[in-house]
């Protein structure tokens, strides 16, 4: 199936295409530090460029690019304050490059994602069955297990990391 369906991309034009991705990665940086600079809006802006970024990882799969693209697209999720998208575009890039050179930066975000989500339970507990159907900056059900999970996916991941026995205690 997956032969299949990367012949039926490509047969389509949609498989890897550098000067597509390079375009896309291209403009989705504009529009990244244009949304730095933004004062209001900024998170519609980090979104479309998160949709960019994407573009550009699909298109120029198993390279640096790919690498990079994934790592801000992980970002733009972060700055938009959709942290559940945040924390699964983290895991995506540290499962397919497991050396990341993003690695440092991957664990700050992510210990403080896994440190939001135990406080916001700690100050307004829920059952881990109540779905957030409400706020796009917690996970739709149990906030706390969500948490526990990234910091030990952080021990794992990097067990040797600045923030793996930071994330060991805080588990």
């Amino acid at each position: 199936p997956t032969r299949l369906y990367q012949s039926a991309k490509n047969a389509t034009g949609f498989g890897p295409d550098k000067s597509i991705a390079t375009e896309a990665f291209d403009e989705a940086e504009a529009m990244f530090l244009q949304a730095t600079k933004a004062k209001d809006g900024e998170k519609k802006i980090f979104l479309e460029a998160a949709e960019l970024y994407d573009k550009a990882a699909n298109r120029w799969p198993d390279s640096a690019m790919q690498e990079d693209a994934l790592f801000m697209q992980a970002e733009c999720y972060f700055f938009a304050d959709r942290y559940p998208k945040a924390a699964e575009h983290y895991e995506i890039l540290v499962k397919k490059y497991q050396n990341t050179r993003h690695m440092d930066t991957v664990d700050k975000r992510r210990f403080a994602l896994a440190q939001y989500w135990v406080k916001h339970f700690e100050n307004d507990p829920d059952w881990v069955i109540t779905p957030n159907l409400t706020s796009r900056d917690r996970p739709l059900f149990d906030k706390f297990g969500n948490g526990v999970r990234v910091l030990d996916k952080i021990r794992f991941d990097d067990p040797t990391g600045r923030l793996a026995d930071d994330a060991t205690m805080a588990a």
